[in-house]
């Protein structure tokens, strides 16, 4: 398998917008569509060896979005929609793109922009300890009130009418 990466993007290409300005919301554990996920963390990031191993192991077993698996793909969502991998697991959803699989498990982050907050906002979260921000209920209802979340983005897609 040849390694192409035309047409993504990369971590860095998301964040430098932002510089250092913004929070991370760990939003957990969930299924993606796959046709969202536009970004790897860096060029030259993918093994073709790998990459063999995985098409081995989907071929002969399919693709599992019920296990633990899906534990080491870190995905960062953005405000614009697009779904980059952040820090682990850019081999499958690459795989899943040339496969035509439409939907996979990853555990989910989402990028809040400072830009976006109050400077009241900005220092009551920097007052939380680092190690605690992600997770807190407050930065998730910000992420709410801001229509940051998977649900509220994947909702703005355009809507397919079945009839």
């Amino acid at each position: 398998m040849k390694i192409e990466y035309t047409g993504w993007r990369f971590y860095d290409d998301y964040t430098e917008i932002y510089g250092r300005n913004y929070l991370i919301h760990h939003a957990g554990s969930m299924l993606v569509p796959v046709s969202r996920i536009k970004g790897l963390t860096h060029d030259n990031v993918l093994s073709v060896e790998k990459l063999n191993r995985l098409l081995k192991s989907i071929k002969n077993h399919g693709y599992v979005t019920t296990s633990s698996s899906h534990m080491d793909i870190n995905l960062t969502l953005f405000p614009n929609g697009d779904f980059c991998v952040s820090n682990g697991g850019n081999h499958r959803p690459y795989l899943a793109k040339k496969l035509g699989i439409t939907i996979i498990r990853a555990v989910v982050d989402v990028c809040i922009p400072l830009n976006l907050l109050t400077d009241e906002q900005i220092q009551y979260f920097e007052s939380i300890g680092s190690y605690d921000l992600p997770n807190s209920p407050e930065l998730k209802d910000v992420a709410y009130a801001l229509e940051l979340m998977p649900s509220q983005q994947l909702a703005k897609q355009t809507i397919i009418h079945i009839q």
